[in-house]
């Protein structure tokens, strides 16, 4: 059996996982480098789904954009 359901990061799951700084996660959405959030939980949580952040850093480091850990 699967798990069909999709998975969500925060920021500071982004942060930790691609080891960059928690205010560069903030200013890469705002420059369109990662997506929008997936989902606001509440005034101060917001999630993204994983596939699309690992997409975003896929083609950032394969344009050479970033040595974040992928």
């Amino acid at each position: 059996m699967t798990n069909d359901k999709p998975k969500y990061i925060r920021a500071r799951g982004i942060h930790e996982q691609y080891a960059i700084g928690l205010s560069t996660v903030h200013k890469w959405v705002a420059n369109g480098k990662l997506p929008q959030p997936y989902a606001k939980l509440s005034p101060k949580c917001v999630v993204w789904l994983s596939e699309d952040v690992e997409q975003a850093f896929n083609l950032m480091k394969k344009n050479g954009e970033t040595n974040a850990v992928v």
